[in-house]
């Protein structure tokens, strides 16, 4: 039906982003741990944690080089918002999802919204307590 695709993509695009922020938080622990970022990427890529996230995103991540960007974290905030209030609409609570935005909303806001979206990554490892 009209929009359904549109929202295909949204749902899909929910995935992803989840799936690159928990790499994301993965990094952060393993750097808190005192793994070095390369290692711990090629354990990922060892491992059933394996994903087209960490084959996409993950030498980005490792290397904290961000640019040029394939997709802007200001556009995912975005996207993420979309989802939000598409949920909202459908009586569906998305907690993960409220955290992602909350998470893509500090990176914005420290300056990273034009980085590419694996700069996620960058506001994980700014978490740390």
């Amino acid at each position: 039906g009209a929009g359904m695709g549109a929202r295909a993509k949204l749902a899909t695009n929910l995935v992803l982003g989840l799936n690159r922020a928990v790499l994301a938080e993965g990094f952060a622990f393993a750097d808190a741990m005192g793994l070095a970022p390369e290692v711990f990427l090629q354990l990922v890529l060892e491992t059933p944690a394996r994903s087209d996230a960490a084959l996409a995103k993950g030498a980005m991540m490792a290397a904290g080089t961000f640019t040029p960007p394939q997709s802007r974290v200001h556009q995912h905030l975005k996207d993420v918002q979309l989802m939000l209030a598409g949920a909202r609409a459908a009586g569906q609570r998305l907690p993960l999802s409220e955290v992602h935005a909350a998470l893509l909303r500090a990176a914005v806001e420290a300056g990273d919204g034009e980085l590419d979206n694996a700069a996620i990554v960058r506001q994980m490892r700014r978490e740390r307590g």
